[in-house]
């Protein structure tokens, strides 16, 4: 017998329990553990296109489909440019950036 997750509405996360919900504040969280890469992101754009989500559907892995808000999908594009990307807190290696 198989057993199959539910499927979640729009919106909603699935296997998420009050327990695990953490508040929201504009202080980040110190992070536990050492860096294990460091990098800079520089020349940073987000560029966005609503689309038909008919037209967009058969560009997706099987068995998934396009989120919809207002009868729309959205196709994103983020360029930027990495510099500085290295191990820890090292040099930079000069081909990841």
């Amino acid at each position: 017998m198989v057993r199959r997750r539910p499927e979640t509405r729009p919106g909603e996360r699935s296997g998420t329990t009050a327990a695990e919900v953490q508040p929201v504040s504009a202080q980040a969280r110190s992070l536990r553990g050492v860096a294990i890469l460091g990098q800079h992101w520089v020349d940073l754009t987000f560029l966005h296109w609503r689309v038909h989500p008919e037209a967009v559907a058969p560009l997706l892995p099987p068995g998934t489909r396009p989120d919809v808000h207002d009868g729309s999908s959205w196709v994103g594009l983020i360029p930027f440019r990495l510099l500085g990307a290295g191990l820890g807190r090292g040099r930079a290696v000069p081909w990841l950036g």
